[in-house]
This record gives C-alpha cells, sequence and structure tokens, in this order.
C-alpha cells in the first residue's frame, strides 16, 4: 500500500526537539497571547473610560453654562416687565423731553435691587431713549435722555432714592 510507505518513509526523517526547547516555545507563546488578549481589553476599556469621562466633562461644561446664562437673563427679564409695570401705572412716562424725577428713583431702585444689572434704558419711538447706569458699586449713576438735544445728569454717592441731586 502507498499509505504505508509514505508513512515509513516519514518516520524515518523525523527531526528531534528536545522537550525542553518545545516547553519554552509553548510557555513563550501562551505568555504573549495572554499579554495580547490583556493589552488590546486594557486598551479598549481606556478608550471607553476616556469616552465617558469627557461625555461628561462636556456635560457639566454645558448645565454650568446654562446655570450662568439663566443667572445673568433672569434679572434682565424681571427689569423688563417692572419697567412696562410701571410704564402702565405711569411711574415711567415715556415722553422723555420732560424731566422724569419720579422715573428717576424707580431707576435708581431698580438698580440697587438688581446688583448684577449696570445699565437699564428704555424708549419710546417720537421721543427718545432714556437709560440710566450704574457702576459696578452704585458709588456714581449717569441718567441719559437721549432725544432731540441730548442731556446727561450724574449723581455721585448716592444711599438712598432721596438723595439723587443732580451734579449738572
Amino acid at each position: 500500500m502507498p499509505l504505508a510507505r509514505f508513512a515509513s518513509k516519514t518516520s524515518q526523517h523525523q527531526t528531534k526537539i528536545s522537550l525542553r526547547a518545545l516547553l519554552v516555545a509553548s510557555f513563550v507563546l501562551q505568555i504573549v497571547a495572554a499579554v495580547g488578549i490583556v493589552g488590546y481589553l486594557s486598551f479598549r476599556n481606556g478608550d471607553k473610560a476616556v469616552e465617558e469621562l469627557a461625555e461628561k466633562l462636556i456635560a457639566q461644561t454645558g448645565k454650568r453654562v446654562e446655570e450662568k446664562l439663566i443667572s445673568f437673563l433672569e434679572p434682565t427679564q424681571w427689569v423688563n416687565k417692572l419697567n412696562a409695570s410701571a410704564i402702565e401705572r405711569g411711574e415711567l412716562n415715556l415722553q422723555l423731553e420732560k424731566p422724569q424725577h419720579r422715573g428717576e428713583k424707580f431707576l435708581w431702585l431698580q438698580m440697587r435691587s438688581f446688583q448684577s444689572i449696570q445699565w437699564i434704558s428704555f424708549g419710546a419711538e417720537k421721543s427718545g431713549i432714556s437709560a440710566f447706569g450704574a457702576t459696578t458699586r452704585i458709588t456714581a449713576c449717569q441718567l441719559s435722555q437721549l432725544t432731540s438735544l441730548p442731556t446727561l445728569t450724574t449723581y455721585t454717592k448716592l444711599q438712598t432714592a432721596e438723595a439723587l441731586a443732580p451734579l449738572n
């Protein structure tokens, strides 16, 4: 039979590998495979951890920005509502050509109530714009009326609304 002849010829040409080399090679192969698998899994898990951390940081940053914007813009909405109701009640007059002492006091009280707001302005289509502004510590306030003849009235060292006395 041809198969028996082939088997006898291949068995005669056996190369001898020492047991020591065979054991070392198998252990090295197992160690390399284990290190490779562990390295790959660590890399994948590290990638996932970095992605999750980045997503959390982006979400936290977005929340902080939203909170800051809300805290910054909310007082301005209140001031606009208060100004609208003051105009309806007659405390603020949209005929800005005439001095408005009640309106000045009202705006000054708003500046004191809303510390984050440094400038309040309102206007009418025909009579111009009136603006009331203050420095950061409300030590000096300005009332500007931009009509056909712009005027600027400056007040300093304000403690109470009754202390509104123009410098110029």
